[in-house]
């Protein structure tokens, strides 16, 4: 039975290669493929086009890098017009995946979960092949190679974690909004009033975080020292501090 992986970004593709490859060892009947596969000089849409066609079943893999990939979203809506579609989470919770990627059944990177996704497809390769292995034989074989994918998949995930971009820290949301608004100063005039209340709420602020540490200043915090002459400058500032936007 032809299982297509669908990946975008170099961790979906570490998934979809590592999932593909264990799968094959756990249910032999399966026959996943991979686009990495595509040998070079081939026309790899065409190819691609043939093995959606022919895919039993599709694994979409998803990690919070690729849920917006227009490829990803592609493939996905190709595989569901003919055959049965299930993603796969790594780094995500169900709710953080949105529809129409939602719509599909999800596997998270747990025990029970890729276990239960074995199943599915041993009964989906009975459905098509008639050769299913059964659930007994499945749980035998899936418990003694489950210990190496799910170490490859928190090495994974561990990766993806590190790469990720750090939280900015308070005092670096401060400076951005202060960069902000010294452009809408540019733009406009501005009163030396207005100018000295800017550094005052800015620096008082910065202060007050340095005693309270790296949270957030409430809605009321903000209230009491940011600008009050200026609603452009007060809004820019206001959602800096909050939402951590420019």
């Amino acid at each position: 039975m032809k299982v297509f992986f669908c990946w975008s970004g170099k961790k979906s593709q570490e998934v979809a290669t590592t999932l593909s490859s264990w799968m094959k060892q756990v249910i032999q009947a399966i026959e996943p493929w991979v686009s990495t596969e595509t040998e070079k000089g081939t026309k790899w849409q065409q190819e691609i086009g043939d093995h959606l066609d022919e895919a039993k079943a599709g694994i979409v893999c998803l990690t919070p890098d690729n849920l917006d990939s227009n490829w990803v979203h592609f493939e996905a809506g190709a595989l569901a017009k003919t055959t049965r579609v299930f993603t796969f989470l790594l780094n995500l919770q169900t709710t953080d995946v949105k529809n129409p990627l939602a719509w599909f059944q999800w596997t998270k990177t747990e025990e029970a979960d890729v276990r239960k996704l074995m199943h599915d497809l041993d009964k989906l390769v009975g459905e098509t092949e008639g050769r299913a292995l059964g659930e007994k034989t499945v749980d035998e074989i899936f418990d003694n190679n489950w210990a190496r994918l799910q170490e490859k998949l928190l090495q994974i995930a561990d990766k993806q974690a590190e790469e990720r971009a750090p939280t900015r820290t308070q005092e670096e949301l401060l400076t951005e909004a202060l960069e902000g608004i010294r452009v809408i100063i540019g733009s406009q005039r501005t009163s030396t009033g207005e100018l000295q209340e800017i550094r005052t709420a800015i620096n008082n602020l910065m202060s007050e975080d340095e005693m309270t540490g790296p949270t957030r200043p409430s809605a009321k915090k903000i209230e009491h020292v940011e600008p009050k002459s200026n609603p452009i400058i007060r809004r820019r500032l206001r959602s800096t501090i909050e939402g951590g936007e420019t």
